[in-house]
């Protein structure tokens, strides 16, 4: 709706209205950085695209989606494991890896 949020603060207050949960715990923390610092007058989220930056960079979980994939490449299913069992694991591993769900 860009002439209704036409300006990066109105869209920033717009997206930090939706927010739930840890999400909107991360924007309270932070939200002073989006409004100009006294002293200086810079804000560090003086544009939407620095505020969708930084929470991509505080929310997605690079390391846990890469050990996802190391254990759907490493996994075998135990010798006395269930089948359901396994494939409940993989699933599980291929979510969290964000791969398509055809693969298992």
């Amino acid at each position: 709706m860009p002439i209704t949020y036409d300006s990066a603060n109105d869209k920033i207050l717009y997206v930090a209205a939706l927010l739930t949960g840890s999400a909107k715990q991360w924007y309270l923390a932070n939200e002073t950085r989006h409004k100009p610092d006294p002293q200086s007058g810079w804000c560090v989220w003086a544009r939407y695209e620095d505020i969708l930056k930084d929470f991509i960079a505080v929310h997605e979980n690079w390391h846990e989606v890469q050990e996802a994939k190391r254990n759907i490449q490493m996994e075998f299913q135990k010798a006395d494991e269930l089948i359901k069992n396994y494939v409940s694991r993989m699933r599980t591993w291929n979510m969290v890896a964000n791969l398509p769900r055809d693969l298992l």
